[in-house]
């Protein structure tokens, strides 16, 4: 297996897998429009609607509207209780999740209405046109909550409301897609049994390449193809760059004391691919066509280690014990940026889904070394190590389902 396993994943895979891959997963973010309202019927009805833009297909955003009904509104009389699925969330606020894009307000006066003519606002004691309140729309998928608000009347033409919001942070966890599931369970399954093949000591180590490749080839592909992006950035250009920088730390650090050479240039290296990770995150900073991207403490912090690897590449001392040092500081401050600064994905923090992979694939790497030298018994050590690492990754993608699931049925 080529050694991009160990970084980065095969040249020919990647192309692959992103000529299959839906281009919408390319964008994170999806934006709404302000609300339009339109009120028709001699001003006893209001509709409301919001358009949305960029919405993943694998994630798309849940639809909530609110009523919030001003304290003079004449209270739960004007609950729009006419609009089935109502819920009254509070004394004054109701919930419809049932809507879609769009929402009508019933607040005419009593008997507006002949289906339910005991129902109506108070119109001496609403505001503006017989208009009893506010009106909110959230939508939200695993990763963003973005919502506006409607106050006051619509006109007969048109409306817009007030510009939407949106923030990182959502409501339903993202559902894992089928493909990936099943390509997990090959991986695992593929693994284990390879595992059992060179314990039994009847698999040359040209069939353990063949056989570790076979079991992660659906893997890779459903992984870069279904896991979704981060602010904005393509999930695959942005990992494989987090991948790589950690590898690179790690053989680093593990060469000191060894007879590989190891020098300030190595710092010098770091801080240029921690830069390339600078560059991808700083591309993917919000805009006004993109609300959510990169928040600023994250490119802060990876900005302000660059600028750590860059100094120590001058200072530090030429000493073993001292480029370890050096190298550590860097490797701690890394991890520790992945671990509070990036989101999670299918609800594995970001730093848990690089330690598994890198081990993973390391794990085959040293695997395939270990049977060339014809040591399969070490070669079954690490492999299982690897396959560990893929087990802890399936039952976390388990999880996440089962969270997607119980918020599906609650929603």
């Amino acid at each position: 297996m080529c050694l991009a396993l160990v970084l980065v994943l095969c040249a020919g895979e990647i192309s692959a897998a992103r000529a299959a891959g839906p281009a919408a997963t390319e964008s994170f973010s999806f934006g709404i429009t302000r609300i339009q309202a339109t009120t028709q019927s001699g001003n006893t009805t209001t509709t409301y609607r919001i358009g949305i833009t960029h919405a993943p297909p694998d994630d798309r955003p849940f639809v909530r509207w609110y009523i919030a009904l001003r304290p003079t509104s004449g209270g739960p009389s004007c609950s729009n209780r006419l609009l089935y699925g109502g819920v009254r969330v509070a004394a004054t606020r109701f919930l419809w999740r049932n809507q879609g894009l769009s929402f009508v307000w019933y607040h005419g006066p009593v008997g507006s209405y002949p289906s339910d003519r005991a129902y109506g606002c108070n119109q001496h004691l609403v505001a503006r046109a017989g208009y009893p309140g506010t009106v909110t729309v959230v939508l939200e998928n695993d990763s963003e909550t973005c919502s506006a608000s409607f106050v006051g009347a619509g006109a007969k033409s048109p409306e817009k409301g007030a510009l939407p919001f949106c923030e990182l942070g959502g409501y339903l966890p993202l559902r894992v897609p089928r493909p990936l599931m099943r390509a997990s369970s090959t991986a695992n399954s593929g693994l284990t049994a390879l595992v059992e093949r060179l314990r039994d000591g009847n698999v040359s180590s040209g069939a353990v390449t063949l056989a570790a490749q076979q079991a992660l080839r659906s893997q890779v592909a459903a992984f870069r193809r279904f896991f979704p992006p981060v602010w904005g950035c393509s999930f695959n250009r942005l990992f494989d760059a987090v991948i790589a920088t950690r590898g690179e730390l790690d053989a680093q650090i593990g060469s000191i004391g060894t007879d590989v050479r190891v020098g300030r240039s190595s710092l010098a290296a770091d801080a240029g691919s921690l830069g390339r990770i600078g560059t991808i995150l700083r591309a993917c900073r919000p805009s006004a066509g993109r609300p959510i991207g990169t928040p600023d403490a994250s490119l802060d912090a990876i900005d302000r280690l660059v600028a750590t690897a860059t100094r120590l590449s001058h200072t530090a001392p030429g000493t073993r014990a001292g480029l370890a040092d050096a190298l550590r500081v860097i490797d701690a401050g890394f991890e520790g940026d992945l671990r509070t600064d990036f989101p999670p994905v299918f609800g594995i923090p970001y730093s848990d889904l690089v330690d598994r992979i890198i081990t993973l694939r390391s794990g085959v790497a040293r695997a395939e070394h270990q049977a060339a030298r014809d040591d399969p018994g070490a070669a079954a050590s690490a492999l299982g190590r690897a396959t560990r690492s893929e087990h802890a990754l399936r039952t976390s993608l388990l999880k996440q389902e089962a969270r997607s699931a119980k918020a599906a049925q609650n929603a």
